[in-house]
């Protein structure tokens, strides 16, 4: 598995007790142009270490249009 043992223990851990869900989350301080780059390195070593994503929020403010 490679980088963080304690991280890969957890998982394991995880695991062996039925865990089957577990939320990662980040608070986007990087800036705008770096959060995406950040976002996606961050998911790569989760699932590296036997985690699988399921699904993604977008977060954030929009303007509805009148």
């Amino acid at each position: 598995m490679g980088g963080n043992p304690l991280l890969a223990r957890a998982a394991e851990w995880l695991r062996w007790c039925g865990v089957d869900r577990v939320l990662a989350y980040g608070d986007g301080a990087a800036g705008a142009e770096d959060a995406h780059g950040t976002e996606a390195r961050e998911a790569e070593r989760l699932r590296q270490r036997g985690f699988a994503e399921v699904t993604r929020t977008a977060r954030g403010w929009t303007r509805a249009r009148s």
